[in-house]
C-alpha cells in the first residue's frame, strides 16, 4: 500500500469513529445542514486522538468531508462495520462479496460478452470518452453489471431488474451525464465513471492509473484501489 494510500485509508477509518461519537454527542444534529466550519468545531470537540491542528488543511478538508458521510450513513442506518469481514470470515475476493449478498436482493447481471464490451468500448470512444479501464472490462466479463444496498456499479447496457423494475444505467450514458454535470470539475479524459452509492461515485482515474472513491459533493479523494476487485470489495463490504 502506497503512502498515499494509507493516509486514505486512515482518514476514512478515523472518520467513522468520528462520526460514530458525534452521532451519539450530537443525537439532534442535522449534519445535512451544518456548515464545513460548523461540522469541523464539533469534530474538535470530539473525544478523539486525533489532534486537528497539527493536521493539514487539506487533510482536515478531506476528515470533514468523510464525517459528514459516515454521519449522514449513521443516520440512514448504513454503517456497520469497519473491518471488511464477515462473522470470522475476512472479505477479500469478488466472491466473498457475491456470495454474501446473493440472496439478500443484489442484482447481478449475466456476464457481458465480447462483443457486448467491443461495442461499448466503441460508443466511448465515439463519445471522445476514454476505453473503459481492463479491471473493469474483467469485472464486466463475470457479471455485467451490480446492485445492492444503495451501490451500482454500471453495465454495458441499460438493465431492468424484473422482480423490482430497477433500472441499472449503462456506463456510456452514465460518463456522458457525468461529464455535463461536471465540466468544470474535469475534462472528459480524466476520468471513467464506473458507478455511484447515495455517498459516492466509483471512478477510474486515466492520470494515476488508480480506482478512486470520490465524495458525491465534494468531489473529494476518500480512498483509492490499485485493482478493481480491491474497489468492489472495500465498497461493498462495510455494507455487509
Amino acid at each position: 500500500m502506497s503512502r498515499h494510500t494509507f493516509k486514505l485509508a486512515q482518514i476514512s477509518k478515523n472518520s467513522k469513529q468520528i462520526a460514530a461519537l458525534l452521532n451519539e454527542k450530537f443525537p439532534d444534529a442535522d449534519v445535512r445542514s451544518l456548515t464545513d466550519a460548523e461540522l469541523f468545531a464539533m469534530m474538535e470537540s470530539a473525544d478523539t486522538p486525533i489532534m486537528f491542528s497539527k493536521v493539514s488543511i487539506s487533510d482536515r478538508e478531506k476528515y470533514v468531508a468523510a464525517t459528514r458521510r459516515y454521519w449522514r450513513e449513521f443516520l440512514e442506518g448504513g454503517v456497520s462495520k469497519i473491518n471488511f469481514t464477515k462473522g470470522n470470515t475476512v472479505m477479500k475476493t469478488y466472491d466473498d462479496i457475491l456470495n454474501a449478498v446473493v440472496d439478500h436482493g443484489a442484482m447481478i447481471v449475466r456476464p457481458a460478452t465480447a462483443k457486448d464490451l467491443k461495442q461499448c468500448q466503441k460508443d466511448m470512444k465515439e463519445m471522445s470518452f476514454p476505453p473503459i479501464p481492463q479491471g473493469y472490462c474483467d469485472f464486466l466479463s463475470m457479471l455485467n453489471g451490480f446492485a445492492w444496498n444503495g451501490i451500482e456499479f454500471f453495465s454495458t447496457d441499460q438493465v431492468t431488474d424484473p422482480e423490482t423494475n430497477f433500472m441499472l444505467n449503462d456506463i456510456v450514458s452514465a460518463n456522458e451525464h457525468f461529464v455535463e454535470v461536471n465540466d468544470d470539475f474535469l475534462s472528459a479524459s480524466d476520468y471513467v465513471l464506473l458507478g455511484r452509492s447515495d455517498m459516492d461515485i466509483y471512478v477510474y482515474n486515466t492520470k494515476n492509473g488508480r480506482y478512486e472513491v470520490l465524495d458525491i459533493d465534494g468531489r473529494d479523494v476518500m480512498e483509492d484501489f490499485e485493482a478493481f476487485e480491491a474497489m468492489f470489495v472495500g465498497v461493498a463490504a462495510p455494507r455487509i
